[in-house]
């Protein structure tokens, strides 16, 4: 069944952003990131992480963490960590894998997609994501970060399903993603994608994601996709944008392929 922004199934509120200034919880223990990509590791655990400088970049991925990673804060304030501008297909800017990870901050920082040009054109398939999470990991939380993204369905935020305790708060998207495949698939075309999302036996669980106090600069097609049996969301105080551009239009319009249809939420399967 589908649910589309129905006011029993999930709380929602579209208001200006408040910019915040969310409290840091630091490690004792400082380790300096000195280049990207850089691989978060359990030798990390119990650390606070930073820059070594205010810009670092890479062709490629900017962060990659380990299995077992937990109660690190990667402290980036205003630095700069510019990500993809070797133009590489399907890869992301963070990547948080499928074991075992928990309580990770990641507090700040601006992380700007910058493939070359031909890899942002509507003919390049680059599908990369500014953040991919895989299953098995919770108690995670990014906060105060500017996000931009690029090229034929690329996204920001793509879940593999599974997590929980997933919370984004104060955060701004500007996606320049401007050509889609095909938008009747979903989870790889919507913006912020939360798919495969069941239900949640561990203790501690509260909530698969909390998304509160964020903006959109620039949206062309769903802003957050919900999907799963039994997804517990709290969605609250964005304000979310959308139009309907698509730049790859194989079919001469239409709601699919082309430039129509607009959706800021969808909504599948039984959301909470």
């Amino acid at each position: 069944m589908n649910f589309l922004g129905h006011q029993r199934i999930i709380r929602i509120s579209l208001l200006a952003i408040t910019i915040l200034i969310l409290p840091a919880i630091l490690f004792a223990g400082q380790n300096i990131i000195n280049s990207l990509p850089y691989t978060v590791t359990t030798t990390d655990n119990y650390d606070t992480l930073r820059l070594a400088s205010s810009h670092l970049t890479s062709a490629g991925r900017a962060l990659t963490f380990t299995n077992d990673v937990h109660d690190v804060y990667l402290d980036f304030g205003t630095d700069t960590l510019t990500w993809g501008t070797g133009g590489v297909q399907n890869t992301y800017g963070i990547w948080v894998p499928a074991n075992n990870l928990y309580n990770i901050t990641i507090d700040g920082g601006y992380f700007l997609h910058d493939p070359p040009q031909g890899a942002r054109s509507p003919n390049v398939l680059l599908m990369n994501k500014a953040i991919r999470f895989g299953g098995q990991t919770h108690d995670i939380t990014l906060k105060n970060a500017y996000f931009s993204i690029y090229g034929r369905n690329s996204q920001m935020i793509y879940t593999e399903g599974g997590e929980y305790n997933i919370e984004i708060a104060n955060c701004v998207f500007d996606d320049h993603k401007e050509s889609f495949t095909a938008r009747d698939q979903w989870a790889d075309a919507a913006m912020i994608a939360i798919w495969n999302q069941n239900p949640i036996s561990a203790n501690g669980f509260q909530y698969h994601y909390k998304i509160h106090d964020c903006t959109t600069l620039n949206s062309h097609w769903a802003n957050l996709y919900l999907h799963g049996d039994g997804v517990v969301a709290d969605i609250y105080n964005n304000y979310f944008i959308v139009d309907a551009r698509n730049d790859f239009d194989t079919t001469g319009g239409g709601p699919i392929y082309g430039s129509a249809g607009q959706w800021r939420y969808r909504f599948e399967d039984q959301v909470s």
